[in-house]
């Protein structure tokens, strides 16, 4: 009688097929296996490095966005008032100069 033959999944079939090589290809393999993770190290590095440049990036960014946000509100504190054209009061924005109603109540 033929003993029962036991079917192998494709990785215990590669892990076999792995385990059955010369020497020589197993040296291979393994310096190729070396330079892979070398080149990963050396990747990572890189990534790294463009992090660390995207960070500072984007602390510069907020750093210059809180200085605008600061000169629009400095700005926007100059432009709320103003002094009027005709009798020197500081007046809004929406009225940059006085009514000549406005300037004979404010002579009475």
């Amino acid at each position: 009688m033929k003993a029962p033959t036991v079917k192998l999944s494709p990785y215990e079939r590669a892990v076999n097929r792995l385990n059955d090589l010369p020497p020589a290809l197993d040296k291979i393999f393994s310096a190729a296996l070396e330079d892979l993770r070398k080149q990963r190290d050396e990747a990572n590095a890189r990534h790294k490095e463009s992090l660390d440049l995207c960070e500072r990036y984007i602390r510069h960014l907020h750093k210059a966005e809180a200085e605008r946000d600061e000169a629009k509100r400095l700005t926007r504190d100059l432009t709320i008032a103003r002094p009027c054209a005709t009798c020197n009061r500081l007046r809004h924005e929406t009225n940059w100069t006085c009514s000549e109603e406005a300037t004979s109540d404010d002579d009475l």
